[in-house]
């Protein structure tokens, strides 16, 4: 029989804190804790004890209660999955370097019938940083890298706001999330579709916090630290993952790409809980390629078993060193606090390279990690290294709670006898806080007499921030405006909300629902600025107007035929040449041409900082018969422009104070101009081609 607790013994639950990712706010929600006496772990006193003080508990537990844990298991799903409605789960245990348990419960998505098992493939999310960082612990143990590799020694592009952060931020400090980025950086990023390089990139815009003296869950952080590792290593994050753990211990279904997991026939799906219409299944699956570090784990529970034991046994799986004891016991040395106590009497929260640490209420060390996607993903792990015990729970929905949940009531079974509190509905209401809307709009109406927005030509224009680039404000030719937005300007309805507040309604999972987009515009002149109430976490949400012409436009002279240099200043296309010029959203529709005369794969214009760019990717094998040019001028007039830039035999000869950025991983060449925004009225940049001499 299965004990019932009332809600109000779980007040009396310790202080809980979850590492989570893609959530842009902590809240204390993992049941681990940091022994006081954990200093004393490595003085054992043989003469009188048994073991070191540290590892004492004054509460036995006996294999008959790990069986009668394992035994309760299935009751224990059924109960929490009926309680919070998540559509599926898989459950493992793992006791003395063996799996005691695993089974799947429930569907794979909502509408579909088909059901779980214990080699069904889930994301894992967070969790995966865990994974990451016993890779790093390998490559620590192969003399490849050290937990203390600046970050810079093998990713010289990493930079930070500061220059000494810069030079110093290790690889440990990133996996204990140390390195003074604000919590969650770079996430709102990839929400709006911008790559991972991109996002690296902009991580300089970022505040910092103080190093090595706060706590900042950072996807993209941990991300770089592992990037640099993989660059040591001279291959891509995957394929190390891959080859220096998945394979090795024999985790078919383990993988870090989004692709392969897509690929998986036997794969659970997220559905997605709202609170005012319940479960339903996800319309998009989360891609976390670009951080997939941190949160691009995809394996069954079975797979995963396999690396609990490794871990619980210090490295060794299947008589082999998998990875060596000593980097391993880094990864779990406390290196950070999540967060200030919630009371003098709260057992302090700990988190190692990308392992959380902790003791609970028997005195023993544990270690877990949570993971989520709120758009359908909700996973944790516990160890009990003491026993050699583990258990992991996957699930296919939103974080509601359930998978933290069952490990608690498990381990309360295991040390306790039955649980003591009740789990899920504690969990329930803690994880419930991820989906409040802090919004000034948020539970409000539209108003019904708003006043009067400013003339939309005072709003229309161009604007830029630093942080998140090029944003266009349009009409939307029904009297309403549109923002145009992200890597590729993408549209989104902003209706009017009162006065200059219009309303948006962020994409990607952290989008929670309705915020405000405020318009700094007085009496009749333009709009200087315009601020995006959700995406100003850290105070980089305004976008500047930008009073100047920018124009970019394309010319193309086929290779073959010889015709007269075609241009097209306006956009309304010309003959043998692009049927569109690049446009202030610099959009081009180049990579629709195709055929043997296509002169490029993608070309768009935009900023770089203050500086006016122009991006193409060349065909795999660029025309011979033609020369690539690079164009700048004042005017859109051929004669006064300059060259920035030639192409020619496989390689970019610059002109003088032109810049060229390279993005090996898909083939884009940048090409910047040395002239900045300050004091000019207009700028233009082009590419060309001319006929071979």
């Amino acid at each position: 029989m299965r004990s019932r607790p009332g809600i109000n013994a779980f007040a009396e639950a310790p202080n809980l804190i979850s590492m989570i990712s893609n959530f842009p706010t902590m809240i204390p929600i993992r049941a681990i804790f940091q022994f006081s006496l954990a200093a004393l772990a490595a003085t054992s006193v043989q003469s009188t004890y048994a073991q070191s003080p540290s590892q004492y508990s004054a509460v036995e537990i006996t294999q008959a209660a790990i069986d009668n844990a394992v035994a309760e298991m299935d009751g224990i799903v059924s109960d929490v999955m009926t309680q919070t409605g998540v559509p599926g789960m898989a459950v493992a245990i793992v006791h003395n370097d063996a799996v005691v348990y695993a089974k799947g419960f429930g569907i794979k998505q909502i509408g579909s019938p088909d059901t779980i098992d214990e080699n069904t493939v889930f994301q894992i999310a967070s969790v995966s940083k865990s994974v990451s960082a016993t890779i790093i612990a390998a490559l620590v143990g192969d003399k490849e890298i050290t937990w203390q590799t600046p970050i810079v020694e093998h990713f010289p592009e990493f930079t930070l706001a500061d220059s000494y952060v810069t030079s110093h931020v290790t690889i440990g400090d990133v996996f204990a999330h140390r390195s003074g980025l604000p919590g969650h950086a770079g996430d709102l990023l990839e929400d709006l579709g911008f790559d991972r390089e991109t996002v690296f990139d902009r991580l300089q815009y970022l505040p910092l916090n103080s190093f090595r003296a706060s706590y900042g869950y950072t996807n993209f952080g941990l991300t770089a630290g592992a990037v640099s590792a993989a660059n040591a290593m001279k291959m891509d994050w995957a394929t190390l993952a891959k080859t220096r753990l998945f394979d090795q211990l024999g985790m078919t279904t383990a993988s870090m790409s989004y692709a392969d997991f897509q690929a998986q026939p036997n794969k659970a799906l997220g559905n997605v809980y709202h609170d005012d219409t319940g479960w339903e299944a996800t319309p998009q699956q989360r891609d976390p390629d670009a951080q997939a570090p941190a949160g691009g784990v995809s394996s069954s529970v079975v797979d995963m078993a396999k690396w609990l034991r490794m871990v619980l046994n210090e490295g060794q799986f299947g008589g082999e060193t998998i990875v060596e004891s000593e980097p391993l016991k880094e990864a779990i040395l406390p290196q950070n606090y999540e967060g200030p106590l919630a009371a003098f009497d709260s057992r302090p929260s700990s988190y190692g390279y990308g392992i959380g640490i902790g003791t609970d209420q028997t005195g023993r060390v544990r270690f877990s990690h949570s993971g989520a996607f709120l758009i359908g993903t909700g996973t944790t792990y516990m160890l009990l290294p003491s026993e050699n015990l583990g258990i992991i729970v996957l699930t296919n929905g939103t974080p509601v709670g359930a998978a933290e949940a069952i490990t608690q009531i498990f381990m309360d079974y295991v040390e306790l006898g039955a649980p003591r509190i009740d789990w899920t509905t504690g969990y329930e209401q803690l994880y419930a806080a991820f989906r409040v809307n802090h919004s000034e709009l948020a539970g409000q109406d539209f108003p019904t007499n708003p006043t009067a927005a400013p003339d939309h030509a005072l709003l229309i224009g161009n604007y830029h921030s630093d942080y998140y680039g090029e944003l266009e404000i349009v009409g939307d030719g029904e009297g309403g405006l549109i923002a145009r937005l992200g890597p590729d300007q993408t549209d989104y309805e902003i209706p009017h909300w009162d006065g200059k507040i219009f309303a948006w309604y962020a994409p990607g999972e952290n989008g929670v629902g309705i915020s405000a987009v405020t318009f700094n515009q007085t009496g009749e002149d333009n709009a200087e600025s315009v601020t995006f109430e959700f995406l100003d976490e850290n105070h980089l949400g305004t976008f500047t107007r930008q009073n100047y012409t920018f124009g970019a436009y394309i010319e193309r002279q086929p290779g073959a035929g010889g015709e007269a240099w075609a241009d097209d200043k306006n956009g309304i296309g010309v003959a043998n040449g692009l049927d569109y010029a690049l446009t202030s959203d610099a959009s081009s529709p180049v990579s629709d041409i195709k055929g043997p005369q296509t002169i490029a794969e993608r070309v768009s214009g935009g900023m770089d900082g203050n500086n006016f760019a122009v991006q193409i990717q060349l065909p795999a094998s660029p025309p011979d018969e033609v020369v690539y040019l690079i164009y700048a001028s004042d005017d859109l007039e051929r004669e006064h422009a300059e060259v920035l830039a030639s192409f020619e035999d496989n390689r970019w000869i610059l002109g003088t104070g032109s810049v060229l950025q390279n993005t090996p991983v898909n083939g884009v060449d940048t090409i910047l101009d040395y002239q900045t925004i300050p004091g000019l009225d207009s700028r233009f940049l082009w590419l060309g081609v001319q006929q071979r001499n």
